[in-house]
């Protein structure tokens, strides 16, 4: 499967539309052209996220909270969130993010925790 298809099938049940404004939900890191294989459902994308996910073999990881919600300012990597972005892209892995738009769809995240 392609990530454009995995995306246009979630966002069947979950459109980007619904998100809150300022929301950065969707994709965040990859191409939509990359195969998916082996997903991973994380809450956050943090370094021992991206080092479990190259361990499982996972290429796609499905966030809840979006990985970058403001823009790289530089790309310098000594700075650790820049290291994952790079070692992501270094492992072909690509990464959506879900937050708010999954927060109001029926049957998603606000549903379930009430």
């Amino acid at each position: 499967m392609l990530v454009r298809e995995l995306v246009e099938r979630f966002e069947q049940f979950a459109p980007k539309t619904w998100a809150e404004p300022g929301d950065p939900v969707g994709l965040q890191l990859g191409s939509l052209d990359a195969e998916v294989h082996k997903v991973m459902v994380t809450l956050d994308v943090r370094p021992e996220v991206v080092d479990e996910a190259i361990a499982v073999g996972a290429d796609f990881i499905f966030a809840h909270h979006p990985m970058m919600f403001h823009p790289a300012k530089n790309l310098d990597l000594a700075v650790p969130q820049n290291q994952m972005y790079a070692t992501l892209l270094q492992h072909h892995i690509t990464v959506y993010g879900a937050h708010t738009n999954l927060d109001s769809a029926p049957g998603g995240m606000n549903d379930c925790l009430a």
